[in-house]
């Protein structure tokens, strides 16, 4: 369990025997989500070209075909990631000063070498290289502080896409989140988390996208919350409507689902 001054997360596994639906659905649902949100992001780095946020978020359900609040988690996501990539943005172009200067010191060094008449002549030809690729470092850094700072994205290495492509897309397409509402029942409209007292479990009914519904709406199943802290406030939360909302983020590792909890 990590902490800020907002929110807390707690995370449980997802037992494939419990949670056979969930393993079925995430595979199908995720990369449509990750998609909307890298096309999301890339759009608020344009601002929207002028469009309001929210005719965005409409359009966007519309287009796809999408529940409110699916969309809703994919901007949302997406602002989170993009207002990250800015901030890591602002903090790489804020070093640019300390490296140039670091790289000037190394430059008159070098220059002191070479114009020194007891430099031996075998050493002339590396420290004139030396000096050549230093010039060009220095020269790439002014011309990236003048650039501006710009958003820190990536969605993967594109040495991993060459050498493996299904593990790119796996790790790229590795996740879902669904954004709670303290307005909504049980603080989610999508996820919606119960106790079970007698078996002393957790079980949850997510409400699937409408293009992926067969024989019913919604997925079930179930799993332990093993941090006794967090399993008192989200009870907590559970007893006390509209108190406060439950966020849920699923990821994949190594062929396993991972439930984090937002509350």
């Amino acid at each position: 369990m990590t902490r800020n001054n907002i929110t807390l997360v707690t995370n449980s596994l997802l037992y494939k025997d419990k949670n056979e639906q969930l393993y079925k659905y995430f595979d199908e649902v995720t990369p449509l989500f990750s998609f909307l949100v890298r096309r999301t992001i890339h759009h608020l780095n344009h601002d929207l070209n002028g469009e309001d946020l929210t005719k965005y978020r409409t359009r966007l359900k519309k287009e796809y075909g999408l529940t409110n609040r699916f969309a809703k988690a994919v901007v949302t996501t997406a602002k989170n990631t993009f207002k990250l990539s800015n901030a890591a943005g602002d903090y790489l172009h804020s070093t640019y000063a300390t490296k140039i200067k670091k790289i000037n010191t190394k430059i008159i060094k070098t220059k002191t070498a070479l114009n020194n008449p007891k430099t031996k002549k075998h050493r002339i030809k590396n420290l004139k290289i030396k000096l050549f690729w230093l010039q060009m470092k220095k020269n790439k850094l002014i011309q990236l502080q003048n650039n501006g700072p710009k958003p820190m994205l990536t969605f993967g290495t594109k040495k991993l896409l060459n050498s493996n492509k299904d593990l790119f897309l796996k790790k790229r397409d590795n996740q879902i989140v669904y954004i709670g509402d303290k307005n909504e029942h049980l603080g989610n409209q999508q996820f919606k988390l119960f106790y079970d007292k007698k078996r002393n479990i957790f079980t949850y009914k997510i409400r699937l996208e409408d293009k992926y519904i067969e024989n019913s709406k919604y997925i079930y199943g179930e799993f332990i919350i093993k941090d006794n802290i967090a399993k008192k406030e989200i009870l907590k939360t559970l007893k006390s409507p509209k108190s406060n909302p439950l966020s849920f983020r699923i990821i994949k590792r190594n062929e396993v689902l991972h439930l984090q909890i937002m509350y």
